[in-house]
């Protein structure tokens, strides 16, 4: 798994989370099984950056796609650190 895969999977988590949705929620968005998302969600499978899947949350969100895959939004205590990321909420 490269870092582009980790920061997906750690994002859209943190995404999910910040928005209070569900797993099954954030799986509708990005058009995949709640098992699969949360695979994807705990970076146990290569996400394999599927142009639609992200193209989905950053048009959910209002994020830019380089935002969300460069970018950790989160530092070590899990606390957002990217000034994108407290747009959205």
């Amino acid at each position: 798994m490269n870092a582009w895969d980790m920061n997906f999977c750690q994002n859209i988590r943190y995404l999910r989370q910040a928005h209070h949705m569900t797993q099954k929620e954030m799986s509708r968005i990005l058009g995949v099984s709640v098992a699969t998302y949360g695979r994807i969600e705990r970076c146990m499978d290569s996400v394999r950056l599927y142009g639609t899947m992200v193209r989905r949350v950053c048009d959910h969100f209002s994020v830019p796609a380089d935002d969300l895959l460069r970018q950790n939004w989160t530092s070590p205590d899990g606390d957002p650190v990217c000034e994108i990321l407290r747009k959205t909420l």
